[in-house]
């Protein structure tokens, strides 16, 4: 063959060292930098020279794409190195070398196997028909089909098989392997040329049998080692230092089962999340994963067994970003439903979430990761295990001498860890001869503000900004790309600009080893918001080859299958969309590039469940006026009407030609979009949609019920939602379709008895005033079930409006809709009719909505109500409400029955009854029922408690004669409003009964009931009773019955009563705070030191800084001891330490420099390495001369 080295001598020592060369090339490139094989083998059985296993389908756990859609899967490369000079190769000699082999298989005989593929590696170039082979990576197959010559001797599925890498001279390939060795692995400069030697003798050795002929990536790992290389990766979870407040996120994830981890960039909040998981998937079998970008993954997920939902930067990554809107409403929804079967964590920068508002809700899930929470030890931690990864000898001694210097000057985790990555770069000449300069340098770079600066000038210096447009086009948005597809579109891209010959991978490499990027097994990814940013930055300043190359990318995109044999139109729709909203990127795309877009878009908006809220912003954003979708999509999302500049808009189509209706009309694909868009996203977004929604979408669409039935179906399981009642007016035009709906309103709003349970502690919690006024303001807040009440609502209004009253009393759930039917009868247009309330009467007797039943009565008067009111009246309703109710009634509009009432419970000795009359009587006196009870000829008894009730109740001085007061004493307790009233009673001079007090403090769940019992008992003296009330469940109730029976001061006090000090609530740790500071004596200053440590908060939800209330108190309180040992002392340097209350921090140190003999102890503190909030309040304190 002319030109072919086929002889012995130089020619064939030249050709040796080129199959060498190109071995070392491959080896280095697929699997070290690639790390698309795990070894290759050299000069094998078969002669060819060079062999290797791929593995397409090689993509690491957290991308699912591979898995999903293998495409051609593992094949193994074959490679035939070839140094020529002269004539190009043409097809015959493709043809005869194909066909080659008196001693070896042929390579055309070989690719009868389907999983081997032929590449050859030539210095040749190609002529003719044989280009149709050419590529420009390896690993990547060519997509033009096989010159006809060729395809006559090769099998039928040999095509995308077969491929050339030509004009690679010797020259090439070592600037290739040079590239690899210096910026891939950072091997120095200086000893570059040396590693290359030792490839080029590790492969000799191979390809001479003198051992073994496979080079694994161990061997080539310790090659590259040896010559101060190193081999980037991701934050590894081996690395990881927990925050000193991992505990409380831990603690946070097993009380509530969320968090929601908040703090400035770089401070490793990814990180932790991967942590948690870790460790929550060691104690959680069989614990799922699942990236929730869209309040829709979460809405929508339907996998079984346990998962942990991950939401990263629901905001936005860098500042608020419009799109993040729907998860101002719903995370609160989320973290509210979470259960140990489904944990939520979001992860998001404190500046963007205030920026979006949307903390203040989320309070009881916070957990704050700031650069404090990684104090001296985890920060050393941090820095030494990134030592020891330093290749150089003299860079890692320099490191090590330099830590304090450093850790002085740098505070988050990232910034550490950019640190070491600007350290790798220093030469070790440079490390001894200018030390100072090469650390200055590093941390310089490490400083977070410095590192979109950093990216942009190494890509600047490398002359790469087209790679790097490509690398932002593809890995914006969180993604990811393997090797094998970043090569495909490498040798698409060198096809249409020869200038990109030198391919995107060198830069990717480059970046991987700099640690801008990460590299997970073969699969690429953007390492900080800052590189994707830096990187965004460096191609807006080149806007012109940026457009044109980003241009070339959404073609080849849309239009090249990469290497799982599918289009990635989804990555250029992506990249459409993030180059819309920047000015200097902005372009028209081809036409074959927007028919792509268009059709993906259609395809992916008619699959039921995707994340239709994203797809329909796409569609909006990219897709053409031709798609009906987009024009949907532009109708749904069109916001005329602002209700507020950046949250709560207003729904309204934009104007459109008369042509546009009866064009989206005529699609049956609109009819779908419309019923999706309503099932899955109507009810949920952030903007409101007016009722006039319902008769616009169905003069596009027709008759969309049975979408809106199905909407309300979905939408009865949340809470407050901005557009529920336009999805529920829509469905209930088919009221008996509803019914599903109905029973699913019904059992949400029914509270399970776990549920029960968990709203009675905390109902609790709050009497005593455990929680800050932020956590009651979110548990406020909680509007689970709201939606489904509404729904209950309105379908029985809808009900009673469209079949009248009677379907009402026949429905079958009448029970669950009788509250709903009573308000709406007690509305100015509720308008009973007679037969109406007649025949509920008997429905709501015993009931919780019979009180309400005669409010509306009331209203709403018949006079053959009477005798079922005044037999109501007599037998007495369970509940205070409906009973005072019914007497309202009567009162108004039958007063005479009362005497006669009176009259029958007196006959029939029910003097409880009586007695409960009496208060209510008073009460409804005072609500307007009528003025006074003079003229209706009551009992005297009646009369003489509803005037010590009414003067009672207006806390007026109250007259009783003896002879009242031992009647009233003597009456028997039906209920506990007569106890409480009686118990009043006796604190104003009437004669209190004890068992009504202990009744109260036993049973009462009214807290001012039980407050009253106990002043009552404390003024009788009652010791007995006070004693047991120390225990008390209401934390008022204790801390009156503690101080009451507390000792004279100076006495301390008893150990019995310092028992209750661990009780929860504000109110108990008050009354100790006031009993302590009444005593000034060293057998207080234990409990003061416990006080002193209490985390009960004052923050609401728009504080930054806590407030400890109570801790403060304690250390005003400590402020008046003369004086306090060591060990007191140190307790509070604890408590200062860990606090998150500023105030309180400063109040220690203030009280410690007060005191001659601990202002060492406070200087110490002042000087040592520690939290930097605690060294500067100390500072501060001794410098103030406190």
């Amino acid at each position: 063959m002319s030109g072919e080295n086929v002889g012995g001598g130089a020619d064939a020592q030249a050709g040796l060292d080129y199959q060498i060369d190109v071995s070392i090339w491959f080896a280095l490139d697929l699997i070290l930098a690639r790390r698309l094989a795990d070894s290759i083998e050299l000069e094998p059985a078969s002669q060819e020279d060079l062999e290797a296993d791929l593995d397409e389908d090689e993509a690491g756990p957290i991308v699912s794409q591979s898995r999903m859609a293998p495409g051609t899967g593992a094949y193994r490369l074959v490679v035939q190195a070839k140094l020529r000079s002269g004539d190009p190769w043409r097809v015959s000699d493709m043809v005869r070398l194909l066909q080659h082999g008196t001693r070896r298989v042929p390579p055309a005989a070989r690719l009868a196997e389907s999983d081997i593929r032929y590449l050859l590696v030539t210095s040749a170039a190609l002529s003719g028909g044989a280009k149709a082979l050419r590529i420009h990576q390896p690993a990547v197959w060519p997509q033009a089909a096989l010159p006809s010559d060729i395809a006559a001797i090769l099998p039928p599925d040999a095509a995308g098989r077969v491929a050339v890498l030509s004009n690679y001279e010797p020259d090439r390939i070592e600037t290739r392997i040079k590239e690899l060795l210096t910026e891939a692995f950072r091997v120095p400069f200086a000893l570059w040329e040396s590693c290359r030697d030792a490839l080029r003798a590790g492969a000799h050795s191979r390809v001479r049998r003198t051992g073994t002929n496979i080079w694994t990536r161990a061997d080539l790992v310790a090659i590259v080692a040896q010559h101060e290389g190193y081999f980037a990766s991701s934050p590894d979870l081996d690395d990881f230092v927990h925050p000193t407040n991992w505990s409380e996120l831990k603690r946070l994830i097993a009380d509530r089962h969320a968090a929601m981890i908040v703090g400035q960039s770089g401070t490793g909040k990814t990180l932790s999340t991967d942590m948690l998981f870790d460790e929550l998937s060691a104690d959680i079998p069989g614990l799922r994963r699942k990236r929730a970008r869209t309040p829709e993954d979460i809405r929508h997920y339907r996998e079984p067994g346990p998962v942990l939902f991950d939401i990263e930067d629901p905001w936005g990554r860098y500042s608020f970003d419009a799109a993040g809107r729907d998860w101002i409403d719903q995370l609160h929804g989320f973290m509210a439903g979470a259960r140990a079967d489904r944990i939520v964590v979001a992860t998001s920068r404190l500046d963007v979430g205030r920026d979006a508002k949307a903390l203040a809700r989320l309070e009881p899930w916070a957990f704050a990761l700031e650069s404090e929470h990684y104090g001296a030890p985890e920060r050393r931690q941090l820095y030494r295990r990134r030592v020891d990864r330093l290749r150089a000898f003299d860079v890692r001694l320099l490191a090590s001498l330099s830590e304090q210097r450093v850790l002085d000057e740098l505070q988050t985790p990232l910034e550490i860890q950019k640190f070491f990555d600007a350290m790798r770069l220093v030469e070790p000449d440079e490390a001894r001869d200018a030390p100072d300069v090469a650390i200055r340098a590093a941390i310089s770079r490490a400083h977070e503000t410095s590192i979109e600066a950093t990216i942009a000038q190494q890509i600047e210096a490398r002359s790469d900004v087209k790679a790097a447009a490509v690398l932002w086009g593809l890995l914006i948005d969180r993604q990811s790309i393997s090797f094998e597809d970043l090569g495909i579109i490498e040798d698409g891209l060198a096809r249409a600009d020869r200038s990109m010959e030198r391919g995107i991978a060198p830069l990717a490499s480059f970046l991987v080893a700099a640690r801008n990027f990460r590299q997970k097994d073969n699969l690429l990814s953007i390492y900080h918001g800052r590189d994707e940013k830096g990187l965004l930055n460096t191609i807006r300043a080149h806007p012109v080859a940026a457009r044109i190359t980003l241009g070339r990318l959404l073609d080849l995109l849309a239009i090249t299958p990469l290497a799982d044999g599918t289009l990635h139109v989804e990555r250029a729709a992506t990249l459409l969309a993030a180059i819309k909203p920047v000015s200097e990127l902005t372009f028209q795309p081809s036409q074959v590039a927007q028919d792509a877009i268009d059709a993906w878009l259609a395809s992916v908006l008619a699959v039921v469940g995707a994340d239709l809220d994203r797809q329909l912003q796409l569609a909006a954003a990219i897709g053409s006026p031709a798609l009906v979708e987009a024009e949907i999509a532009r109708w749904l999302l069109h916001r005329p009407r602002r209700r507020d500049a950046m949250f709560l808009m207003e729904w309204g189509p934009p104007r459109q030609d008369r042509g546009w209706a009866a064009r989206m009309a005529a699609s049956p694909r609109v009819k779908s979009l419309l019923e999706r868009f309503i099932r899955e996203r109507l009810a949920f977004g952030r903007d409101h949609y007016p009722r006039d929604f319902i008769e616009k979408a169905e003069r596009l669409a027709g008759d969309l019920t049975p979408a809106f039935v199905d909407g309300a179906y979905e939408t009865v399981a949340y809470g407050v939602l901005r557009s529920e009642e336009t999805v529920f007016a829509g469905a209930l035009r088919n009221i008996d379709a509803c019914s599903r709906v109905l029973d699913r309103a019904i059992e949400i709003s029914t509270p399970t008895p776990a549920e029960a349970a968990e709203w009675d502690k905390n109902w609790l919690a709050m009497e005593n005033d455990e929680f800050s006024p932020g956590y009651v303001e979110s548990l406020g807040d909680n509007d689970d079930g709201f939606s489904a009440r509404e729904f209950i609502e309105a379908y029985t209004h809808e009900l009673r409006a469209m079949r009248g009253w009677r379907a009402l009393r026949d429905h079958p759930r009448r029970g669950d809709l009788l509250p709903q039917w009573l308000r709406i009868l007690s509305r100015p247009q509720g308008l009973p009719e007679a037969e109406e309330m007649l025949a509920l009467q008997p429905i709501v007797v015993g009931t919780q909505t019979e009180g309400d039943y005669w409010f509306v009565a009331r209203q709403h008067w018949q006079g053959a109500l009477a005798p079922a009111l005044a037999a109501r009246v007599t037998a007495g309703a369970a509940d205070m409400r409906s009973r005072v109710r019914a007497v309202e009634c009567l009162l108004t509009h039958a007063p005479d029955r009362i005497a006669l009432i009176s009259s029958d419970l007196e006959r029939s000795n029910r003097y409880g009854r009586l007695a409960d009359l009496g208060i209510e009587l008073s009460i409804a006196v005072a609500a307007g029922a009528r003025t006074d009870l003079t003229g209706l000829g009551l009992p005297a008894l009646v009369l003489d408690l509803a005037r010590l009730r009414s003067a009672v109740d207006v806390d007026e001085p109250v007259t009783i004669d003896t002879a009242v007061a031992t009647a009233i004493a003597a009456l028997p307790a039906d209920s506990e409003a007569f106890r409480h009233f009686r118990t009043q009673l006796g604190m104003r001079g009437g004669v209190a009964v004890q068992t009504d007090i202990e009744w109260l403090l036993e049973h009462s769940d009214e807290q001012n009931f039980a407050v009253d019992a106990i002043n009552c008992a404390v003024q009788q003296g009652w010791t007995d009773v006070m004693e047991r009330a120390t225990a008390h469940r209401f934390g008022h109730v204790a801390a009156i019955a503690v101080t009451a029976l507390a000792p004279r001061p100076p006495t301390p006090l008893p150990r019995e009563i310092l028992a209750r000090l661990d009780a929860r609530g504000r109110p108990l740790r008050a009354a100790f705070l006031a009993l302590l500071e009444q005593r000034p004596t060293a057998d207080s200053i234990p409990p003061l030191l416990k006080l002193a440590a209490d985390r009960l908060s004052n923050q609401d939800s728009h504080d930054n800084a806590n407030s400890l209330p109570i801790a403060r108190r304690a250390i005003a309180i400590l402020a008046q001891h003369a004086d306090f040992d060591l060990g007191a002392a140190s307790t509070l340097l604890d408590i200062a330490r860990t606090t998150d209350d500023p105030s309180l921090r400063r109040s220690i140190t203030d009280l410690l420099a007060t005191r001659p003999s601990l202002q060492s102890l406070l200087l110490a503190t002042a000087t040592a390495r520690g939290p930097a909030a605690l060294r500067v309040a100390a500072i501060w304190s001794l410098l103030s001369g406190r």
